[in-house]
């Protein structure tokens, strides 16, 4: 059963749950033909995706898991479970290798801190990955010689310090911090869908400090977690970075810069950019149309 509900209008689809590890892991596996694995990043869940699923079923298998601590899926103890992007993506891989068969290929869409947790586990099986689907992410370590990787040291710094961490536990502040963001495509909806969205953003953080664990860990990682990115950093240029790309970009984005953007377009040695002027940091709220489109285009 679920954990908590959610209308058909908004999430029109059957949820599957899986043990990893011990832990119920919650996705949605959805059309039939090429699958694609969508990875969602911080604070969201597979509920980003579902006005891109929606349509994308018709022409593909969508698959799309909700990370322990996130969405439908279990909210591990800290004492279980470390809710590392490490983690995570060994927890995505396990689900991607007892779903998808091991002779046939899939792609990836990634953006947000699932840009590193999705192109690890791509990263891991790159004989299996076909085409890849990059928006609004990185996948390095944070260079403090660039004005952009200063920016993201003292984000880090700043929500993933001790006083941050205790509003974000205490009050949920992450994920009503990020509503100013996920909001911004709410505009889509009536004023009742729009308060029945923002609500299914909170509900699998509105139980418990223990329920908000996975969203304050994640910000002092873009720092911690600087060995491990550094290495996938390596992992993405040698495994991936010549397989076709769609790379997306909204360009509303307070996060995620143009020169991010850029960064991405000098590495990927095959790949098309769409802009999405309109969108902001989470684009598939936002411009789910015309990602859409350009998907079905690229084949």
């Amino acid at each position: 059963m679920r954990p908590f509900e959610i209308s058909e209008a908004l999430y029109p689809f059957e949820s599957k749950f899986m043990t990893i590890e011990g832990m119920r892991v919650h996705y949605i596996d959805e059309g039939s033909g090429h699958p694609i694995v969508f990875c969602h990043g911080n604070p969201s869940w597979s509920l980003l995706y579902a006005p891109m699923i929606r349509e994308l079923r018709a022409h593909f298998r969508c698959i799309a898991v909700d990370y322990p601590g996130f969405g439908m899926s279990e909210k591990p103890s800290l004492d279980q479970y470390g809710f590392l992007p490490d983690e995570h993506s060994r927890i995505l891989g396990a689900a991607v290798d007892e779903l998808i068969p091991a002779g046939e290929k899939f792609s990836v869409f990634v953006q947000d801190w699932g840009g590193p947790i999705g192109l690890n586990m791509a990263a891991d099986r790159a004989d299996r990955v076909h085409k890849l689907y990059i928006g609004n992410t990185w996948a390095w370590a944070a260079d403090l010689n660039t004005p952009e990787g200063q920016g993201m040291k003292a984000f880090s710094d700043k929500m993933g310090g001790d006083a941050m961490r205790e509003k974000i536990l205490k009050k949920n502040l992450f994920v009503n911090m990020s509503m100013g963001q996920l909001t911004h495509g709410f505009k889509r909806h009536s004023p009742e869908l729009a308060k029945e969205l923002k609500a299914a953003y909170l509900a699998p953080f509105a139980d418990s400090e223990e329920s908000r664990m996975g969203t304050a860990v994640f910000p002092r990682q873009i720092a911690q977690s600087h060995d491990w990115l550094a290495a996938l950093d390596q992992k993405v240029a040698a495994k991936l970075e010549d397989k076709p790309t769609l790379l997306f970009w909204g360009e509303q984005d307070p996060l995620f810069s143009s020169a991010i953007r850029e960064i991405w377009e000098g590495r990927l040695k095959d790949s098309k950019t769409v802009l999405l002027p309109e969108a902001a940091h989470f684009f598939q709220q936002d411009a789910p149309d015309e990602i859409v489109k350009a998907m079905i285009d690229f084949g």
